[in-house]
């Protein structure tokens, strides 16, 4: 079973294959529109060796999301903490990276339904579009990012943590 002290709040995450919440996937934009695109299963996802997606799991107790390098080591490359406030309006010129993001067991289930994702879509809850950049991210529920669901500030994560 894998395992992760939340570099937040230092509670102990752990994995161990059941739908719980914990673990989430990330795929950057470009990488999205190809997916979207075709019919896919999880398998011929990896052989594309897509290069925008990453891992993360979210602290079941505060929240924090832990996200891991490309290569899906444990190791977390950033961190971000839930925000309480209402979230900033946003300059549209500010430069942000967008993507799309599944809670894991939903991704699966997905993919083995080979169907095309907009037709799926519509019909699941457990994924977020999402904004981010150096400093925070955003989570919305429409693809539109009208709808902005909860927003997180990135800690810094001492290395020797979890190098």
């Amino acid at each position: 079973m894998a395992s992760l002290e939340c570099s937040n709040c230092r509670y102990g995450i752990h994995y161990h294959g059941l739908p719980e919440g914990i673990e989430y996937i990330f795929f950057k934009w470009d990488d999205w529109k190809k997916i979207e695109s075709k019919k896919f299963t999880s398998d011929e996802i990896e052989s594309e060796n897509l290069s925008g997606y990453l891992y993360a799991w979210k602290c079941p107790s505060c929240g924090t999301f832990e996200f891991f390098d490309e290569k899906i080591h444990v190791r977390v490359t950033h961190v971000y903490k839930p925000e309480t406030s209402e979230p900033p309006e946003l300059d549209p010129e500010r430069e942000m990276e967008f993507g799309v993001f599944f809670e894991d067991y939903l991704w699966d289930e997905i993919t083995e339904a080979r169907v095309p994702m907009e037709e799926i879509l519509d019909k699941y809850s457990g994924y977020y579009w999402i904004k981010k950049d150096e400093g925070a991210m955003y989570m919305y529920s429409d693809r539109e990012m009208k709808h902005c669901v909860a927003h997180y500030k990135r800690i810094e994560v001492a290395k020797s943590r979890h190098d």
